[in-house]
């Protein structure tokens, strides 16, 4: 969080992985990144553009959200070879990540749909620019003004986590 001497504080994403030794440096496709949050095309060592950017900003969103990324429960396979990170890439690769609603049911289905559609596996199926993204997240704010509705649900804070029963 950035504490400017003047005006509102903000949060800023900054990412580590690669100064920290988290990140895959290969030759042949040379990929540079932090598998967990790298786009497809990326990991196949395809050009990128910014909507690899925009997967990536969704992964965060994602798991600001839920408390958790879409893959971090991804079962092991055989071809994993035990590997945590095969088993990431590949849900990465090929698999369509789980409703967010299923780990944050109070976030609700405009940002869900907002979500699946910045996590397609096709970078022409996500925002086209990280105006348009950030436009349809300032959008969300308005929808829905039923009290009651699950999108205007209050977003569960430390406290009352700590305090609801496990889930199951």
């Amino acid at each position: 969080i950035h504490l400017p001497a003047h005006g509102d504080p903000y949060i800023k994403v900054i990412d580590f992985g690669v100064a920290g030794g988290d990140a895959i440096v290969e030759e042949k496709g040379l990929f540079v990144g932090t598998p967990g949050y790298a786009a497809p095309e990326q990991l196949r060592g395809k050009p990128v553009t910014p909507q690899a950017d925009l997967y990536s900003a969704a992964l965060i969103l994602y798991e600001g959200l839920a408390g958790r990324g879409p893959f971090d429960d991804v079962p092991l396979v055989r071809s994993d070879d035990g590997s945590r990170q095969k088993a990431l890439i590949r849900a990465h690769l090929g698999m369509t990540p789980p409703s967010v609603l299923r780990f944050a049911p109070w976030a609700g289905a405009p940002i869900d749909k907002l979500l699946q559609s910045a996590l397609s596996k096709d970078p022409r199926e996500r925002p086209q620019s990280a105006y348009a993204f950030a436009m349809q997240l300032f959008v969300l704010q308005f929808v829905g003004n039923d009290p009651l509705s699950p999108a205007n649900a209050t977003a569960p804070t430390l406290e009352t986590m700590t305090q609801a029963p496990p889930a199951s």
